[in-house]
């Protein structure tokens, strides 16, 4: 059985541009040795607290980045570190804390400054909110 819009093994690409459908590129993995230039010292005393925090959750940042092909590891660390410092800088401290304490003014459903439980707007590691 012929398949609708299929003439002589031709797709439509081929029909249309004249010529074979070009082969995506390759998506280089990158390299492990690679050296990214900072102004950090490697024994930031702040940094070597995050990274001790972030080993905490490392079985959970790669099962996330399993699932999730598109996001690497060090994407989930980076806002992990950037929004939160892994929860150091959160009241209380850890992934229940909260970071935003910000008021807000009323609008749309939005009725009080803070959320009626009173936890706040950015809440957890990655402060989604």
């Amino acid at each position: 059985m012929r398949r609708p819009g299929r003439r002589r093994g031709l797709s439509w690409y081929e029909r249309i541009f004249k010529r074979k459908r070009p082969k995506p590129p390759r998506q280089s993995k990158p390299k492990s040795n690679t050296v990214i230039k900072t102004t950090l010292s490697k024994y930031d005393r702040t940094m070597l607290k995050q990274l001790q925090m972030a080993r905490k959750y490392r079985h959970i940042i790669h099962d996330v980045a399993r699932r999730y092909p598109y996001l690497q590891p060090s994407i989930i660390c980076g806002i992990g570190s950037r929004e939160s410092h892994w929860g150091l800088a959160l009241k209380p401290s850890g992934p229940g804390g909260r970071g935003d304490f910000a008021r807000r003014r009323p609008r749309g459903d939005r009725t009080t400054p803070e959320p009626p439980d009173g936890g706040g707007y950015g809440r957890g590691l990655m402060q989604i909110d």
